[in-house]
Parts: C-alpha cells; sequence; structure tokens
C-alpha cells in the first residue's frame, strides 16, 4: 500500500510539473527528478528512460515560445551529458513512432520533435566519450552491458550484420589521427575492441552514431512543414550523414524530396543525394533528368544558388561519360535561362558552357552550325527530359544575345565562348 501511495503521488506531482514547464524552476525541477531516481542495470544506475521521455514530450511547445528556455535546456541539459544525449535519441525515436502510428500528418507535432532532435549534438570520435561528462559516471572498472535495457533499441537485423569492421575502422581513424604504420593501426584498434567489451552502451560511439540515425529516421517519417523539411535538408549532408552507420538508409528520403514540387526542396537535397552517389555508391538513373528540371530562370535569385552551383559543375565536369546530346540539352537550358538572370548568373553560365564545350567536342556544333532554316529553333525547351529536347540539332544563339549585354564582362565572355584554343585554361568555378 505503501508503495501504491508513493507512486501515485509520484504521478500526480510529475504531471503537475509537466504542466508548468513554460516556468524554469519546473524544468530544473524535472531535471532533478531524473538525476535522482535513475534505472539500475547490475547495480549500477542509469538515465530513466522513461522520465527522459515524459519530460521531452512535454518541453517542445515550450521552447518554441522562450529562447533562453531553450539556450538553457540546450547548455545545461542536453549539451553536457553523454548519456543523456544517448538515451534522449531512443526517447525522440519512441515519440516518433508512436506519433506516426497515432497521426504522421500532425504538421505541428512533427516540427516540434524536429527542432527538439535539431538540438541534440552529434559524438564525432571515441575520445568525446571517454574524456566526457555524464549524468551518472560509469564505474572505474567498467561493466557488462548485456542486460542494459536498450539492448533492443540497439538489435535491428540490418545493423547487426553491416556494421562490422568498417565502423570500428572509422572508429580507431578518429582517435589515431598521427598513426603511420599499418602495425600500430592493429594495435590501437585491437586495444580499443578490447576495451569496447567492458563499456556500456552509452559510452561507445558506434551505438551513440546507431541511436542518432534511428531518431532521424524515425522523425523524417513524419509529416514536416516546408521549413522543418528546409532545414534538414540542410543539416543532414554536413552533419548527419557523415556520421551514421548505413548512410543509404536516407536514400528514399533524399530522393523524395529531390522529387518535391516545391523548386526549393529539390535543390537543397540535391545535395545530400549528390553525397550518396560519391560516397555510398547510390545509382539513380533518373538523376541528371531531375538535375536538368531544376535549372530554372528563378533558380538565380534563391538563397542556395551558389551551392546549387558547386554541385552543379561537379555532376557535369567530373562525370566524362556524359553523352552529347545531355551535355548540349544543360548548355541550352543554361543559357536560356540565364538571359532572365542577374550578370553573376550569366558569367557562371558562360563559363560553365565554355568548359563543358571544350570537354566535349562533339558539341562543337552547337556554335558553328549555319543552314537556311537557322530562324528555327528546333530545341524543346517546355521539355523536362534532356533526351527529347533536341538540343544537338539547334545551335547556341542565346550566345549571340549575350554579346549585347549591358554588362561590359558578360559581353566579352559571351564574345569568348566558342573561340578558345587547346592553350586556353579553363574557367575556375570553384
Amino acid at each position: 500500500k505503501w508503495k501504491a501511495f508513493l507512486r501515485k503521488h509520484f504521478d500526480i506531482y510529475l504531471k503537475q510539473l509537466t504542466e508548468r514547464m513554460e516556468r524554469k524552476t519546473s524544468v530544473r525541477t524535472f531535471w532533478g527528478v531524473i538525476a535522482s531516481v535513475p534505472e539500475y542495470t547490475k547495480q549500477h544506475p542509469q538515465v530513466s528512460l522513461s522520465l527522459l521521455k515524459r519530460w521531452l514530450a512535454s518541453i517542445p511547445g515550450k521552447l518554441e515560445d522562450d529562447r533562453i528556455l531553450r539556450v538553457m535546456v540546450e547548455s545545461e541539459f542536453l549539451h553536457q551529458y553523454l548519456d543523456v544525449q544517448y538515451y534522449s535519441y531512443i526517447a525522440l525515436e519512441e515519440l516518433a513512432k508512436e506519433q506516426y502510428d497515432a497521426d504522421p500528418s500532425d504538421h505541428d507535432q512533427g516540427e516540434l520533435l524536429f527542432k527538439l532532435l535539431i538540438l541534440l549534438p552529434h559524438i564525432k570520435s571515441q575520445k568525446e566519450l571517454d574524456n566526457g561528462t555524464y549524468l551518472f559516471p560509469p564505474p572505474g572498472g567498467g561493466n557488462d552491458d548485456k542486460n542494459n535495457h536498450d539492448d533492443d533499441k540497439m538489435s535491428d537485423e540490418d545493423d547487426d550484420s553491416d556494421d562490422g569492421n568498417e565502423t570500428e575502422e572509422s572508429e580507431v581513424d578518429d582517435d589515431d589521427d598521427g598513426a603511420s604504420s599499418s602495425s600500430d593501426d592493429e594495435k590501437s584498434s585491437g586495444e580499443s575492441a578490447k576495451q569496447n567489451q567492458f563499456l556500456f552502451q552509452y559510452q561507445k560511439l558506434k551505438a551513440h552514431r546507431k541511436v542518432m540515425c534511428n531518431a532521424w529516421l524515425a522523425i523524417l517519417r513524419l509529416s514536416l512543414p516546408p521549413s522543418a523539411l528546409k532545414h534538414a535538408l540542410q543539416v543532414l549532408p554536413q552533419r548527419i550523414l557523415p556520421n551514421v552507420p548505413h548512410p543509404l538508409r536516407f536514400a528514399d528520403f533524399m530522393v523524395q524530396a529531390y522529387n518535391h514540387s516545391d523548386g526549393i526542396i529539390p535543390v537543397l537535397a540535391l545535395d545530400g543525394l549528390f553525397f550518396l552517389m560519391l560516397q555510398c555508391g547510390l545509382e539513380y538513373p533518373k538523376f541528371y533528368t531531375s538535375l536538368y528540371r531544376l535549372i530554372q530562370p528563378q533558380l538565380f535569385y534563391v538563397k542556395y544558388r551558389i551551392r546549387f552551383f558547386e554541385l552543379l559543375v561537379k555532376c557535369l565536369t567530373l562525370n566524362e561519360m556524359l553523352p552529347a546530346h545531355i551535355v548540349a540539352a544543360f548548355c541550352k537550358r543554361l543559357l536560356r535561362a540565364s538571359l532572365c538572370a542577374p550578370p553573376s548568373g550569366c558569367l557562371f553560365a558562360l563559363a560553365l558552357t565554355s568548359n563543358m564545350l571544350r570537354k566535349h567536342p562533339e558539341c562543337a556544333c552547337l556554335i558553328h552550325r549555319s543552314s537556311a532554316s537557322e530562324m528555327e529553333d528546333k530545341f524543346d525547351a517546355k521539355t523536362n527530359d534532356p533526351k527529347a529536347a533536341r538540343a544537338l540539332e539547334s545551335s547556341l544563339w542565346e550566345l549571340f544575345a549575350l554579346r549585347k549585354h549591358y554588362y561590359p564582362p558578360v559581353a566579352t565572355l559571351a564574345h569568348s565562348v566558342g573561340k578558345e584554343d587547346a592553350s586556353t585554361p579553363m574557367h575556375d568555378l570553384e
């Protein structure tokens, strides 16, 4: 009876705290409860996943309205303790799955969970875990974690079969920057593997990366508003994809975003999709068709055009196996769009066209073609399929228009396109 009485009033107390989360004292009091009521694994205290999950479910809406509260939560709680970060990822994954089962189309709840996920940092090396701070410091002699209450979260079949030596080697590389010989690498990897046998899950880099990957995938399954979707596409290529064990698990999300109807979202998805294709071997047959569709006059005015242009240069210049009709279609599309672009966009389009024409001499007919029906442009500007654009049957008449541009550098560069010789260096587009 006494236990039932304590449990009942403890739940009432937690409910009252969650209803007052807009107060900083309530937030700190709830964290005092989490710090004083741990769960035990082999007589060692660990963060209570149920309490942490309850706190995370009540806090997102308050963080949106109070910037000071958000900074406090981020600096004092989420960023300070490594074990809290680990269990927060697990809790967010469970909350996202519950939301997906209840109402996956709820934009507001999906956005709140995503904003809370963004606050969590990602661990880059094992040294951070070895030298970091824990809410419940692990014992110095170590402990076996086979009975850890979160093992079920870490036993995904696809993860167990594929992590293997690749992830362990990446951890060793992060720790041993100055290793110069293979024997030293083997010794250090053997020592780290031996040490990992006596670590809790939240002390392992491999485990942190796995729960981070699962949390991101669970939240990305939810229906996110465009603002959160844009933010996710900016964060993924730089912070998440290089630090998860299986980046290809994000391929479906990237492809879906790349085919999105909103013009800016495919531009942002190009970065992550290009990473998966270049670093992970993702095969996407319609990549250049979708890339061709993105080249529009309004693209030269969007906020993220510089990053898009960098990726466009890599996609078109690093692939030497592009057929002539694809190259010709991109040249025509770029110059056609540049007619409505600012001077900086015109200079970029002209420089890239010049480089592509010199890399693919078979497209020289676009400049030197002369016929009786030169007033008839057979290029189909309305189609989004470069194969059906019939660009090789056309000519780059846009160059003549750009030669009369009001900005002198644009006119000068337009005059030089097609007149370069073998000694003329390529334009630097980096």
